[in-house]
């Protein structure tokens, strides 16, 4: 597992929680099925599996499971330019830091484990 699936795991379990037993009976299945499936079978992607199985059982079920726009207003379509300029003030930095720390560090363990990764494939080292 790389650091970014973790990152995103953690990130989408605060969502699980407050919620019916049964999301958490989905949210089992799916873990199960991401983690377990590779041992079986490696033609497909266990992700992939797992979202079109417990899609198909919440949909057989008539279930309506939470999704992202429960989660607040969405507006349609794109943003326009002027909400993209934000204000380069200590107090951005200090909202965009732990996310951009985080980010850079997956980058550099990501890069790292290649480096690894070919040297061992080529038996040459890193430069």
């Amino acid at each position: 597992m790389n650091a970014l699936g973790v990152l995103i795991f953690f990130a989408q379990v605060p969502h699980v929680w407050g919620q019916s037993s049964l999301v958490w009976i989905f949210f089992a299945v799916t873990l199960a099925i991401v983690l377990l499936l590779p041992r079986l079978i490696k033609s497909v992607p266990s992700p992939l599996v797992a979202i079109v199985v417990v899609t198909a059982v919440a949909l057989l079920m008539g279930y309506r499971m939470p999704n992202v726009g429960d989660e607040g207003p969405m507006s349609p379509g794109l943003p326009g330019f002027n909400s993209l300029l934000v204000p380069l003030n200590l107090q951005t930095l200090q909202i965009i830091w732990p996310t951009a720390l985080s980010i850079a560090f997956v980058g550099l363990m990501e890069s790292l484990l290649t480096a690894k990764l070919v040297d061992d494939l080529t038996d040459t080292p890193s430069q």
